[in-house]
């Protein structure tokens, strides 16, 4: 068996790092395709808000879990986690396209609504910080429901 010279050596220890790296690349995206849980949803937040609180858990009448509820200074963001996406669908399909209304119950929210959605977690922000509404995008995609909706009546 022969030595390699320099520059075999040097592409066959490039053609081993490219081997790994793909390899930890397919690796990563499967491990990617979990579903996104209230816990992780609060720690992707942090990463973009240093500053972010868990507040207390609430109960509304309108949805069937109660809601965790997450502080960014004086905003706030109601996290409804279901047990699965289906259920989660079920509740969302029964809010109106403006928000204002979820089943029969009309709400006077006191900032306007933004409804997110992702696998099993229903996701409301009131109010109107963009960089909020933002990072809220990067993680849970577009808002579904509310005021930042193309259409609805409450933006004309």
């Amino acid at each position: 068996m022969r030595q390699l010279n320099k520059k075999e050596m040097y592409s066959v220890i490039i053609a081993i790092i490219l081997i790994l790296g793909s390899t930890l690349y397919v690796i990563n995206k499967t491990n990617n395709n979990e579903t996104l849980d209230y816990q992780s949803f609060f720690n992707m937040m942090e990463k973009y808000n240093p500053n972010i609180q868990a507040g207390n858990i609430t109960k509304e009448i309108f949805f069937k879990v109660p809601a965790k509820v997450i502080k960014i200074g004086d905003d706030k963001i109601q996290v409804y986690e279901y047990s699965s996406a289906e259920e989660m669908e079920t509740e969302a399909s029964k809010i109106s396209d403006e928000g204002y209304r979820v089943k029969n119950v009309i709400i006077n929210w006191l900032k306007p609504p933004h409804f997110y959605k992702k696998d099993k977690l229903l996701v409301l922000y009131l109010g109107e910080n963009r960089s909020i509404m933002d990072d809220l995008e990067k993680i849970v995609g577009k808002e579904f429901i509310g005021k930042g909706v193309p259409g609805n009546s409450t933006n004309k």
